[in-house]
C-alpha cells in the first residue's frame, strides 16, 4: 500500500462511523447519499468547515444551489480561511449568474492561497463571462504558472464565450488550449460545445464519439451523443447511445447511470415528467427512455 493510500485509510478510521460513511459517499460521487449522511451528521450537533464544504459540493452537484450556498457560507463562518469553501461558493454564484460575487469569492481564495491554480482558473473563466478578457488573460497566465493541467483554463474561458454566443473568440481560446497541451477529453467536450453553438451537428457528433472513447464509463457523453442523433432524426443511433446508460425492465422501471459509480431508478412516468436536460442541447428524457424500450 502506498503512503497516500495508507494515510487515507488512517484518516477514514479516525472519523466517527456516520461521518466516515458520508465521506465515502462523497468520494464515490453518490451525491444523494452524501447529502443525506452529512445532513444527519450535522443534525446530531457535529460538523466542521470541511464537512459543510463537502455538503455544499453535494448540493451543488444535485442542483440545489440555495442549499449549497447556505452550507458553504456556514463552512466559511466556521473557518474563514477554509479556502475551498470560497472556491465552491464562487462556483455556485457563477451558476446563479451572480458574477461579481463569484469573482469576489475567487479573489478571496487567492488572498488565502496565492498559488492555488483552481482559484485562478475559476477567476479567469468568470471574468470571461463578464467580457473582461484582458483581466481574464492575466488570471489565466497565473493559472498556467502554478498548474500541471496545462491549457485547462483556456477551455473554461472558451466555455464561457460559447455560452455568450461568441464562438469566434471561443475558438481562439480552444486553439490556445490545444497548443498548451490540454487534456484531450476536456478539448473534445468543449469543441463539441463550440460546434453546437455554431450549428455544426456533425462536428459535435465527432467530438462526442471521441469523448466516449476517452470516458467510456461517464454517462454524460452518451446522453449528449444520443441527444444530437435525436435532433438529427437518427433514431436507431440515438437509441444505441442512450442504451449505454439507460435500462428499462418489463415492469417499466427505468435505471439511469448518473455517474461512473452510481445510478438511479425511476418509473417510466417519472422519466416522462422530467424537464429537458442540458441548457445548450435539450434532451427529452422520456423520449430517450421510449427509444430504448422500443428497441430492447
Amino acid at each position: 500500500m502506498s503512503l497516500a493510500a495508507a494515510a487515507l485509510v488512517a484518516a477514514l478510521a479516525q472519523r466517527p462511523p456516520l461521518e466516515r460513511q458520508a465521506f465515502r459517499a462523497y468520494q464515490a460521487r453518490d451525491w444523494v447519499e452524501a447529502a443525506r449522511l452529512y445532513g444527519d451528521w450535522h443534525a446530531s450537533g457535529k460538523g466542521t468547515a470541511a464537512t459543510y464544504d463537502y455538503l455544499g459540493v453535494a448540493f451543488t452537484s444535485l442542483g440545489r444551489l440555495a442549499d449549497a450556498e447556505a452550507a458553504l457560507l456556514r463552512a466559511i463562518e466556521m473557518d474563514p480561511r477554509h479556502r475551498w469553501a470560497y472556491n465552491h461558493v464562487g462556483f455556485v454564484y457563477r451558476e446563479q449568474g451572480r458574477h461579481e460575487q463569484a469573482i469576489g469569492m475567487f479573489r478571496r481564495q487567492i488572498e488565502i492561497s496565492p498559488r492555488d491554480p483552481y482559484a485562478w482558473r475559476n477567476l479567469a473563466a468568470t471574468l470571461a463571462l463578464t467580457g473582461r478578457l484582458g483581466e481574464a488573460d492575466r488570471a489565466a497566465a497565473s493559472h498556467e504558472q502554478y498548474t500541471y493541467e496545462r491549457g485547462a483554463v483556456y477551455i473554461d474561458m472558451a466555455c464561457s464565450l460559447n455560452s455568450l454566443k461568441q464562438p469566434d473568440q471561443a475558438r481562439k481560446y480552444l486553439e490556445r488550449a490545444e497548443t498548451a497541451g490540454a487534456e484531450r477529453s476536456l478539448l473534445a467536450q468543449e469543441w463539441a460545445h463550440y460546434f453546437l453553438t455554431t450549428g455544426q451537428r456533425q462536428g459535435a457528433l465527432e467530438q462526442y464519439r471521441k469523448l466516449l472513447e476517452y470516458r467510456p464509463h461517464d454517462p454524460l457523453p452518451a446522453l449528449r451523443l444520443g441527444a444530437v442523433y435525436l435532433e438529427m432524426g437518427k433514431l436507431d443511433e440515438a437509441a444505441a447511445a442512450f442504451a449505454r446508460v439507460i435500462e428499462v425492465n418489463d415492469a417499466g422501471q427505468v435505471t439511469i447511470r448518473t455517474s461512473p459509480n452510481t445510478s438511479t431508478t425511476i418509473t417510466l412516468e417519472e422519466a416522462r415528467r422530467n424537464p429537458p436536460l442540458f441548457g445548450d442541447l435539450p434532451l427529452d428524457l422520456g423520449r430517450a427512455v421510449e427509444l430504448v424500450r422500443e428497441r430492447r
